[in-house]
């Protein structure tokens, strides 16, 4: 008897393990229904457009120098220093920097799957230094005149763009061209403007309406920046190398404020590192917001289905427990049938929530799984409290599950807990039980004969 109580416990661990089987293709579907809404995503963006950033504004002024070069004379078989001319390129950034935008987003959908998008309207207010120009002007050795300077903006997709972008330059409206002063992130925009005068003034105003889809980044190149991000999207999450110093979030929608300087960016080294050819640290720069969705039900289905596992240990053990202890007879198959039950109730998960919403779709898979097990037990058992014990077992098992998953800082101490209480409790029943002569209460009748007798009888 002690060798069928072993032969029983190996059958059940082996079992245990073919389940294992179902649970990865279940895992495998909701990797591939994950690939489906990213594709999805992928289309959107190429339609619409993609994530966005901004990165500037910089006003790169062109400016014509003297030199003397000592050229061979051929004839007189003698150097002679010769002056010539040549145009250079210089950046500037500005002194200060307020962006303001008002971001209002939508939903695009295809099919079962929706993406947030947005359309942003910026406005940019700045002041360059004219003393910085004044104090290069006189630095630089040779120096004639300056050219035409270019306002540069850096987006990182410019199908994003709507209405012509308008820019007041010293109180006067210049247009925009196609492109930036960046080498590497020549998508943008950028005005041609008339040459400073000693006596200018170097302010400006830029409105801007620019479209994307889940995230906006912003990498103001300036000394000082005050920017604000403003939107009817109630689930933001921000990020970016800086947080917001200022927040609200509402039911209604949110408003950030960031608070920037060259000390705490390192722009002038970042954008002369980007002028260079290297503009990865001038984008890492950035900060910005996500509009996310609340519920992401393929990464909640993937932690649930890391329980699944457990679900069938515990009930495969507590079946055991009636087979030692109550001497209620299991074949494997029905073990195998209740396994596939527990399995099956990720993938109604997984359907449904695609249509219901992941609560909604948790609570009708729970119930029907529940109740699908206590009939069944009932009928196995031959005992309706018994099958319904089992039924409402199980449905505890699952809410404990529901809490952990909606508990994403404390998930892992209430798994925990979970896994302690579930081996206190099978501890505390089988303390007294002596395992070395419980193979002679396990009864030598073939699996459901128990259920037959009972009909016979009735």
């Amino acid at each position: 008897m002690q060798k069928k109580l072993i032969l029983k416990i190996l059958v059940i661990a082996a079992l245990i393990l073919l389940l294992l089987v179902p649970l990865g293709m279940i895992n495998g579907v909701i990797f591939e229904r994950s690939g489906y809404r990213y594709q999805v995503e992928q289309d959107i963006a190429n339609t619409w457009t993609g994530n966005q950033q901004i990165i500037g504004p910089v006003l790169s002024i062109p400016y014509e120098i003297r030199y003397e070069e000592k050229l061979w004379d051929k004839e007189r078989e003698k150097y002679e220093i010769k002056e010539k001319t040549r145009w250079q390129t210089t950046h500037f950034i500005p002194q200060d920097l307020a962006i303001a935008a008002d971001v209002a987003t939508e939903k695009r959908s295809r099919g079962i799957y929706s993406v947030p998008v947005y359309t942003g309207h910026f406005t940019i207010d700045g002041e360059f230094s004219s003393q910085s120009l004044e104090k290069f002007r006189k630095e630089v050795r040779g120096f004639i005149k300056w050219g035409k300077p270019r306002f540069s903006l850096a987006i990182q997709d410019v199908r994003g763009i709507g209405a012509n972008p308008k820019l007041l330059w010293d109180g006067e409206s210049v247009s925009f061209d196609p492109g930036s002063s960046f080498p590497n992130l020549a998508e943008g925009i950028h005005a041609t403007l008339p040459a400073p005068q000693a006596d200018g003034q170097l302010r400006f105003a830029l409105e801007l309406e620019l479209r994307g889809s889940r995230s906006l980044q912003i990498a103001p190149t300036s000394k000082d920046a005050a920017t604000v991000l403003s939107s009817s999207w109630p689930h933001p999450k921000f990020n970016g190398r800086f947080l917001p110093v200022e927040r609200e979030v509402t039911p209604e929608g949110f408003e950030a404020r960031w608070q920037t300087s060259s000390f705490s960016t390192s722009v002038e080294q970042h954008l002369k590192a980007c002028l260079a050819g290297d503009c990865s640290s001038l984008r890492v720069t950035s900060f910005g917001v996500q509009f996310i969705e609340t519920v992401d039900i393929y990464q909640k289905i993937t932690r649930a289905t890391k329980y699944g596992i457990l679900f069938i240990l515990l009930t495969f053990v507590a079946f055991f427990l009636t087979e030692t202890l109550i001497t209620t007879p299991l074949h494997p198959v029905q073990y195998v049938l209740v396994g596939f039950v527990l399995c099956i109730f990720y993938l109604l998960l997984l359907s449904l929530s695609e249509h219901v919403g992941f609560a909604v779709a948790y609570g009708i898979a729970t119930a029907s799984c529940a109740l699908l097990i206590g009939i069944y037990l009932t009928g196995v058992l031959g005992k309706a409290t018994q099958g319904f014990g089992y039924a409402a077992g199980i449905t505890l098992l699952y809410a404990m599950l529901f809490a952990i998953l909606r508990s994403e800082d404390f998930a892992l101490l209430m798994g925990t807990l979970l896994l302690f209480t579930m081996l206190a409790a099978v501890m505390l029943m089988t303390r007294r039980v002596n395992w070395y002569e419980i193979g002679e209460k396990i009864e030598t009748r073939l699996p459901g004969q128990g259920m037959r007798e009972r009909t016979e009888t009735s």
